[in-house]
């Protein structure tokens, strides 16, 4: 009996301890890191004499304005970018594709309208002589031939019915006649060389689009070479220097340099001559800039020449003067008493005793 209550009570004592609130509190171990309610991260840092280095901040990469960079930095910025090398910005563009066939057709009918227009416009080609070389490409060589007959037997006989010539035509051309006979054979082609001596009057219409190509880069040439000698006119100096070889008072040699004002009808003179009809065709016309540029300076200067002297006469004549007052000034006047004249600097005779002292002992 008494081993059952102690089994008993036993029990109760396990279940009042097991109950909540009725647990013993642990004891904090020595060795564990101290817990706290704040997170790892947010945890203070231990407290050191020394505060805990910062980096400084990162600065953001600069941008690049594409717009404001010269070719020469693009085309670099190209490169690094990647490893391709170009030498101009025109390296980069895309190669132009080849025009279609349909762009082709109209290129070519558009031109053919252009030159009939330009020819028409010029008087090269009158509308009469383009409306029958029309009609001769469209007919045969038996209806060119037909109709060139007609109109000879109509010029002889104005009575002459259009039945009757075509009747003699055939006659003429052997049309009753086997086509594989002699007579039909060269009939035939005396047919065909009238109608082609009659196309060939015409021959200058067929070729209106390339004279009209040639017309037109002519006339290109003209205006971009008319434009480079307006610019370097425009970029000429506006008065131009005349070396003199001079001899100064004091006998020296030296080179008085006067500049001369170019008048605007000088540039003018120049402009009209190397801008005529034919300039752009000759030498000139084909030449570098650099050559143009001498020759618009030579004829600048060689037309100067006649401005300038007046200039430089009257500019020299000045200089001239006050050199000449300068000698009158310094030249003795014979008429002058010595009392006038300018006093000249006394003689002294040597010391000898100063001689004497100089003289090396032997």
């Amino acid at each position: 009996m008494a081993e059952i209550e102690k089994t008993v009570i036993a029990q109760h004592d396990d279940i009042f301890k097991r109950m909540p609130g009725n647990q013993p509190e642990k004891q904090p171990d020595p060795n564990a890191a101290p817990v706290t309610d704040t997170p790892p991260a947010q945890q203070a840092a231990p407290k050191t004499d020394n505060p805990p280095a910062v980096d400084p901040p990162v600065p953001e990469a600069a941008k690049v304005n594409l717009d404001e960079l010269s070719d020469d930095d693009f085309l670099e910025l190209y490169q690094k970018r990647t490893g391709k090398k170009a030498k101009s910005l025109d390296d980069l563009k895309e190669p132009p594709k080849p025009p279609t066939k349909e762009e082709l057709e109209a290129a070519a009918e558009r031109e053919q309208t252009e030159s009939l227009e330009w020819a028409l416009s010029t008087g090269k080609v009158k509308r009469e002589d383009y409306d029958k070389a029309v009609v001769a490409k469209q007919k045969d060589n038996r209806t060119i031939a037909l109709a060139l007959f007609t109109e000879e037997l109509q010029a002889e006989d104005k009575n002459i019915t259009p039945e009757e010539c075509e009747e003699r035509f055939g006659e003429f051309y052997a049309e009753a006649e086997d086509e594989n006979s002699w007579k039909r054979i060269r009939a035939i082609k005396q047919m065909n060389k009238v109608a082609d001596e009659y196309r060939a009057q015409f021959s200058a219409i067929d070729n209106l689009p390339e004279e009209y190509r040639a017309e037109r880069t002519a006339t290109q040439l003209k205006a971009n070479y008319a434009k480079g000698i307006k610019e370097i006119i425009k970029a000429s100096p506006k008065e131009i220097s005349f070396p003199i070889p001079y001899t100064n008072v004091d006998g020296s040699e030296t080179t008085l340099e006067y500049k001369v004002p170019v008048p605007e009808k000088i540039f003018k003179q120049v402009t009209e001559l190397l801008t005529s009809d034919g300039m752009e065709n000759g030498k000139l016309g084909t030449s570098k800039p650099d050559y143009v540029a001498a020759e618009v300076a030579w004829q600048v200067r060689a037309r100067m020449i006649d401005e300038a002297v007046p200039v430089i006469m009257a500019e020299h004549a000045k200089k001239v003067e006050e050199d000449l007052m300068v000698n009158l000034k310094n030249a003795r006047n014979p008429q002058q008493s010595l009392a006038q004249r300018p006093a000249e600097a006394p003689k002294t005779t040597p010391n000898h005793d100063a001689v004497f002292n100089k003289m090396k002992i032997k």
